[in-house]
Parts: C-alpha cells; sequence; structure tokens
C-alpha cells in the first residue's frame, strides 16, 4: 500500500489546513515564508504543496531551485471555498474520506493526538465539559485537549456536503 501524502500548506489556505487536519490528513503549515523558501521546504520534506499561486514556480528567484522545478509536487487549489478545496485534494491525491481518521491530528500544530483519560485532563477543561464528556484525545507536542462536543456534529455536517463522503 503507497504512502500517504504529507502536506504542506501556504499561508493563503489556512481554513483549508485546519479541515484538512480534522479529516485526520497530515498537514503543516508554512506559515509566511517567500515563495523560493515555500518551494524549497516542500522538496526538503516531500511534501505536496497546497496552494492559491498559479504562477509560483514561475517567479522563484533561487537559482538552486530553478531545476527542481520538476521534482515539486503540488496541486494549485481552484476554488476560494474550503469544501471544493477539500474535494480537489482528496481528488487529486487519490485520497479517500475515512471517517475513522477524523480528529486524530491536532488542529494548531498537526501533530497525531493520543488518548486522555479524564482524570488527567480535570482542571483544563470548562467544567460542565468534564462533567458531561469522558473521551479526551490531548496532543502531547503542544498540550492542547480536545473532545467531542455539540460542535462536532456541526463540523461532519459540513463535511457531508463533500461529494466523497461515503454514502449510505
Amino acid at each position: 500500500m503507497p504512502e500517504e501524502p504529507k502536506f504542506l500548506a501556504d499561508d493563503m489556505v489556512g481554513k483549508l489546513t485546519r479541515w484538512l487536519r480534522i479529516i485526520g490528513l497530515d498537514v503543516a503549515s508554512a506559515g509566511r515564508v517567500d515563495d523560493n523558501a515555500l518551494v524549497r521546504k516542500a522538496l526538503e520534506e516531500g511534501c505536496v504543496l497546497l496552494t492559491r499561486h498559479a504562477r509560483l514556480l514561475e517567479v522563484l528567484t533561487d537559482k538552486d531551485l530553478k531545476p527542481r522545478r520538476g521534482e515539486l509536487k503540488w496541486i494549485v487549489l481552484k476554488s476560494p471555498y474550503y469544501l471544493d478545496q477539500i474535494e480537489q485534494v482528496l481528488e487529486e491525491s487519490g485520497l479517500q474520506i475515512n471517517e475513522a481518521r477524523f480528529f486524530t491530528r491536532c488542529l494548531v500544530c498537526n501533530s497525531p493526538l493520543e488518548p486522555a483519560a479524564k482524570e488527567e485532563v480535570a482542571g483544563e477543561v470548562p467544567e460542565f465539559t468534564y462533567a458531561v464528556q469522558d473521551d479526551y484525545a490531548r496532543c502531547r507536542t503542544c498540550n492542547k485537549v480536545f473532545w467531542r462536543g455539540t460542535h462536532t456534529e456541526r463540523i461532519l455536517g459540513k463535511l457531508r456536503q463533500l461529494k466523497q463522503w461515503p454514502q449510505k
């Protein structure tokens, strides 16, 4: 089975980055870097670059990158709408929606989440949440705690609009 691609998102697609993490994809954020640094990072890390900058390769000024442009794997996002962008990334990457992977990555730093015992998060989540929720996950990199609250159904409702959502 081929290894699933890792993605690198430029700073123009922050909302998409978050939504791809929600569905369990490994998406690093490049932050605010110049085009040369962005392409260099994607090449060095073997990531698929996600951008809306269609002329990116034309504006590179680093002479060392120009011969390597053909090595770059990238997806130029056509739509400004995140649901359309998700569809495009899934389609062009040959990936399928896999609900078992939803909510398995940190939305802040992209690290995999690990289950956290309820007692372990006491005092770190709102009192009401602690009273009504039993299942938690923690990012061991940035220490953020996650749980499936009322927002989860809203998120799933948005994702169910995707054409690639599994039909039952």
